[in-house]
C-alpha cells in the first residue's frame, strides 16, 4: 500500500495521473476492436516504454526509479490499449516527463558517491596497476600522483562515507522523486536544498576531499592511457 500512494505521488508530480488514471477500470461494455490507427499508436507507447525499459529497477539513489516506475507504469497501460486521441498530448507528456528525469538525473549525480565512485572504478583499478612513482604531465602542467597508499585509504574512506552521505541528505533526494519537473521553480528549489544539504553533511564534505584524490589519478589515467608517462622535468 505503501508504495502504491509513492507511485500515486510520483505520477501527479510528473504531470501523469490523468494519463494513467483509467489502469484498471472496469466496463460494462465489450471493448470494440482497436482501429489502425489505435494499433499504431499502441506501437509508439511501446516503443517508448521499451527506450526506457529497466530504469525503474536503478539501485542507484540519483537513477530516480521511483520516477522512472511512474513513466513507465503509464507507457506500459497506454502500449496495452491506447486509441489513436493518446499519442497527441498523453504522449508527448510522457516524453517530456522522461526527458526532465534524465534531466535531472545527470545533474544530481554529482551529489551521489556511490555512484560517482563506481562510475570511476575502471579508471582507479587501471591506476592502481600502473601508478607512477613520479611527477606527470597534464597539459604541459605537472601533476603530483597520489600514492597507491593515499588512494586506497581515500577509496576506504568513501566506502563508509559515501552511503552515509547519501542517508544525511535523504530529505534532498525524498524531494527529487516528488518535485514537479514541469515547474522551473520547483526544479530550482529541489537543485538549492540538495545543495544546501551537501554543504552542511559531514559525510558528504568528507567525501568531496577524498574524491579529489581519486579524480586525481582518474585525470592522470584517462590523459595518458593505462601506463603513465613520467615528467622529464622542466
Amino acid at each position: 500500500m505503501h508504495e502504491r500512494r509513492r507511485l500515486t505521488r510520483v505520477l501527479a508530480a510528473s504531470g501523469l495521473l490523468l494519463v494513467a488514471a483509467g489502469c484498471g477500470s472496469a466496463t460494462s461494455t465489450p471493448a470494440a476492436s482497436p482501429s489502425a490507427q489505435d494499433l499504431a499508436c499502441r506501437e509508439q507507447w511501446r516503443a517508448f516504454a521499451d527506450q526506457y525499459d529497466g530504469r525503474d529497477g536503478g539501485a542507484a539513489v540519483s537513477d530516480l526509479a521511483d520516477r522512472w516506475a511512474a513513466v513507465l507504469t503509464t507507457a506500459r497501460y497506454y502500449a496495452s490499449g491506447a486509441k489513436a486521441a493518446d499519442c497527441d498530448g498523453p504522449l508527448t507528456t510522457a516524453r517530456q516527463s522522461a526527458s526532465a528525469t534524465q534531466s535531472l538525473t545527470d545533474t544530481l549525480r554529482a551529489y551521489d558517491v556511490p555512484w560517482t565512485v563506481d562510475h570511476l572504478s575502471p579508471d582507479v583499478t587501471t591506476y592502481l596497476l600502473n601508478s607512477p612513482d613520479t611527477e606527470i604531465r597534464i597539459n604541459g602542467k605537472p601533476v603530483v600522483p597520489p600514492s597507491r597508499h593515499e588512494l586506497q585509504d581515500a577509496l576506504g574512506r568513501l566506502a563508509t562515507n559515501g552511503p552515509a552521505a547519501v542517508t544525511d541528505m535523504q530529505s534532498g533526494w525524498d524531494e527529487a522523486v516528488a518535485a514537479d519537473l514541469s515547474s522551473s521553480d520547483a526544479v530550482a528549489k529541489t537543485m538549492k536544498d540538495m545543495k544546501f544539504l551537501a554543504h552542511d553533511s559531514a559525510p558528504y564534505q568528507e567525501c568531496v576531499r577524498d574524491l579529489a584524490v581519486v579524480q586525481r589519478a582518474v585525470d592522470i589515467v584517462q590523459a595518458t592511457g593505462p601506463t603513465p608517462t613520467p615528467s622529464t622535468g622542466g
